[in-house]
């Protein structure tokens, strides 16, 4: 199976030169916890990164001395500023197009932290596409984070880009497992949607809730439930001082 960390994204938040998903906790690079989670997952054979042209030269000089028991990829998306990103859709994409993804392809947000998430177990006991979710309160999503309506089974009835007046205490944790059929239906959904987008529109695609909500009509996806309090998205400066915080008192 390949996995693709996503981590093209450029950090304005962060107020930092680096690229945030080398940033630390606890002296250890926030990516450097996914890595060593996949690598002690046998049915992984390779680690995709794509990022950005800015922070390519990072991520490589970072690759070339991580000790890695996967092949590790990185992939180039040659945008050099924020204005010009391609949003998660046309990354997951562009990366999809460069790799024989067999019959699924695992997606992971670089920059959220999780702990003790069984992703081992993920990908051993799902057939269908599947989604990470956290459970958070309402009042911490408004606004904040795309939520995700599920049923007595986990399967998604809808889902929501950062709702207002959230409908659910379940967010998205930015950890997805889509089948190759999904994949292709994410890529009509670009399709479609780009064909009616002027220019300065395209960051439309950068909006994880809207083309999960438009693949939740075209096939079935199910959830897994991580407890809140093990998920973080330390993409953000507070959450990641959090964090911080949380392993100094261990």
């Amino acid at each position: 199976m390949k996995v693709l960390l996503l981590a093209a994204g450029f950090g304005t938040r962060m107020g930092t030169s680096i690229p945030k998903q080398l940033l630390t906790i606890k002296d250890k690079p926030i990516i450097e916890y996914h890595l060593d989670n996949l690598n002690s997952i046998e049915e992984i054979d390779e680690i995709l990164i794509v990022t950005n042209n800015k922070f390519f030269g990072s991520f490589k000089e970072y690759v070339e001395e991580y000790n890695s028991n996967k092949k590790i990829t990185l992939i180039n998306n040659n945008k050099d500023k924020n204005e010009e990103r391609l949003g998660a859709v046309n990354d997951i994409l562009f990366a999809a197009h460069k790799t024989d993804y067999g019959n699924g392809l695992l997606i992971i947000q670089s920059d959220e932290f999780f702990i003790d998430l069984p992703l081992q177990n993920l990908i051993r006991n799902t057939k269908n596409s599947l989604i990470v979710a956290a459970k958070k309160s309402k009042e911490e999503i408004k606004l904040r984070f795309g939520t995700i309506i599920v049923d007595n089974n986990n399967k998604v009835i809808d889902v929501e880009e950062k709702p207002e007046f959230p409908k659910t205490e379940l967010v998205n944790a930015g950890v997805m497992y889509f089948t190759k059929e999904d994949i292709n239906k994410i890529e009509i959904y670009a399709k479609q949607l780009i064909e009616h987008l002027k220019p300065y529109e395209h960051l439309i695609l950068d909006r994880t809730g809207d083309y999960l909500s438009w693949l939740n009509k075209h096939s079935e996806i199910y959830v897994y439930v991580h407890p809140g309090e093990k998920w973080f998205d330390v993409g953000k400066p507070e959450t990641l001082t959090q964090v911080r915080n949380l392993f100094k008192q261990k």
